[in-house]
């Protein structure tokens, strides 16, 4: 479910801000980004977030060097998914998901 999969993706980011790995929470952040872009259920929007972070990639890179800005960057992950998981459940669809 897409619930789980951005949380998995979450703590691969977790795990790569505890080991200081910033070129691999880089890759692991883009999977973050594309997983909310997957569960927006529009393609056009998705297309579209998908295209304009290709094209900031290569400062989004840069600025993952600034100090504490992958922690920064993962508590702001943090605040996305936690807010993701409460607007699923506010709104039925994990009683629905369920068999």
């Amino acid at each position: 479910d897409e619930l789980a999969l951005l949380q998995d993706v979450h703590l691969a980011c977790q795990a790569k801000v505890e080991a200081g790995d910033s070129n691999g929470y880089y890759y692991e952040n883009s999977l973050f980004h594309q997983r909310i872009y997957e569960a927006s259920h529009n393609q056009f929007l998705a297309q579209e977030a998908a295209r304009l972070h290709a094209a900031l990639q290569p400062y989004r890179r840069m600025q993952l060097q600034v100090r504490m800005r992958l922690e920064s960057s993962f508590a702001e992950h943090d605040a996305i998914r936690t807010e993701q998981a409460a607007a699923f459940t506010s709104s039925g669809r994990a009683q629905r998901a369920e068999p």
